[in-house]
């Protein structure tokens, strides 16, 4: 959990804005994220425990430590998918 909230291709946090924009995995599985439990307040309680991860400051952990910001779900690159394995099959 920690190496993908560290992902900033997958996770990005704004303080001036006070945004997590995170990615549609997490949207689409929110109950394995917001500790079995489906909503904003419950991602937020998650994402509380991860705040070194997510914000490269102590003002910005301190804001997600808060719960004082939006969530957002970033594009899924479907593009993903597309990738040809090394034995060339689909």
């Amino acid at each position: 959990m920690r190496l993908f909230l560290t992902d900033r291709s997958r996770n990005r946090f704004d303080a001036a804005d006070r945004r997590l924009a995170i990615s549609k995995i997490c949207d689409w599985y929110g109950k394995d994220f917001a500790g079995g439990h489906q909503g904003f307040d419950s991602f937020k309680g998650t994402f509380r425990r991860y705040a070194e991860q997510l914000a490269s400051t102590v003002e910005g952990q301190a804001i997600l430590v808060a719960g004082d910001y939006r969530i957002e779900f970033l594009d899924y690159d479907w593009g993903l998918n597309d990738v040809t394995r090394k034995d060339g099959r689909p």
